[in-house]
């Protein structure tokens, strides 16, 4: 029996949630709700939309920057370093996130997947690198 190598697993697990988050935020009648946050009831602190898919975006590249021993971006809790405000600028910022990641997973193979992965410090980690 031959199994799929890690990369391609995990590639295709990706693209599954690409496309999902992908489709949604394609659709035209968000255009206009990218911002909303309801008025009514229990939501402060609650993410509208277009700061949530700015969120995934940025955690998916601090993710695969670990990957790779380069420091996260800071403050992803709070959409991070990227301007990106209008659905085209947040479609194209989570795009790429996926983007680097599938760039990040080809390159594991059956040896080097369960390799250690050394985090660099930010103010998200602790003070010292961390080992996965």
């Amino acid at each position: 029996m031959t199994f799929p190598s890690p990369s391609r697993k995990a590639s295709a697990a990706l693209s599954s949630s690409r496309k999902g988050i992908l489709s949604v935020s394609r659709r035209p009648w968000l255009r206009d709700k990218y911002s909303f946050i309801p008025k009514v009831g229990k939501f402060d602190g609650v993410r509208s939309f277009g700061e949530q898919a700015k969120h995934v975006a940025c955690a998916q590249f601090a993710f695969f920057n670990e990957f790779e021993g380069k420091k996260p971006p800071e403050d992803c809790e709070n959409g991070g370093h990227d301007p990106a405000k209008t659905k085209t600028e947040l479609v194209k910022y989570l795009k790429g996130s996926f983007d680097d990641s599938n760039r990040i997973l080809v390159t594991l193979t059956a040896k080097n997947a369960l390799d250690p992965i050394v985090i660099a410090p930010t103010a998200a980690h602790d003070a010292k690198p961390a080992v996965l």
